[in-house]
């Protein structure tokens, strides 16, 4: 395979799965592994060596700041036309708990919940943890006990294909809007978010029984009472022992 010139970024996929390294020679430290199939960005070095610049991907340290990694080119192809898809993961947090965290880093820098019965793709490992992306398309790391490993599979590029489905607000009564919940739980302080309109598009998660995780967009995750919904979706629905603290008034 030829080499690019020095300094110029390419794309290309895991053929198998491999260690990032952190210096290009074999047996250095590495950081984690990737997985067959996961598309990475960087450099061909053209002495055997790419040189990874994407730190969506390859990350372990804070927002903002830079990391890297090498792989070496016989674990790397040209991205095919139609890339084949990557494993999916269904978030199960530990201890039968219905949501847990989401971590930017290995450093345990929270970023938001995962919702049990949630789909994830599976793109690397560490020794704790697996590096997930969302089907919000947001990339982090679950405890590795807290993902359990399906035969489905899904492209990396294309996470909005593990949402359950569709539904719109529908407020009983009527109301034009009403606050969101950042946890599933209408009694625990600090539960209370943002305010949504009557009508929003949702993009659904994973369903708690009488309450749901739904996204807006890329950005913004919520839950909600199954009532405020004007339709929901077959999901694995969570019968664990937290059911019992989200009895709405």
């Amino acid at each position: 395979m030829d080499s690019l010139p020095y300094n110029q970024t390419q794309s290309m996929t895991l053929t198998r799965d491999c260690p990032v390294l952190l210096r290009p020679e074999p047996g250095a430290p590495s950081r984690m592994t990737l997985y067959e199939g996961v598309a990475i960005k960087g450099i061909d070095l053209g002495n055997g060596w790419f040189f990874t610049l994407d730190n969506q991907v390859v990350r372990d340290s804070g927002w903002g700041e830079d990391t890297f990694g090498y792989l070496p080119m016989n674990c790397l192809a040209q991205p095919a036309a139609q890339p084949a898809g990557i494993r999916i993961g269904l978030v199960q947090p530990l201890g039968e708990a219905d949501v847990t965290w989401l971590y930017a880093d290995r450093r345990d820098a929270q970023d938001g919940l995962c919702a049990w019965g949630e789909c994830v793709l599976l793109v690397g490992e560490s020794e704790r943890y697996h590096l997930i992306r969302t089907a919000q398309g947001r990339y982090g790391y679950l405890p590795r006990g807290a993902v359990s490993i399906t035969r489905d599979t899904c492209p990396q590029d294309d996470p909005a294909r593990l949402f359950w489905g569709q539904a719109q607000l529908d407020f009983p009564g009527g109301d034009g809007e009403r606050p969101i919940y950042t946890y599933p739980y209408p009694h625990r302080q600090g539960s209370v978010g943002h305010a949504v309109q009557n009508g929003t598009q949702l993009w659904l998660m994973a369903n708690l029984g009488d309450w749901w995780h739904v996204a807006v967009n890329d950005q913004l995750a919520f839950f909600v009472p199954e009532r405020w919904l004007s339709n929901t979706a077959e999901a694995p629905h969570y019968t664990g022992p937290y059911d019992q603290l989200r009895g709405l008034e």
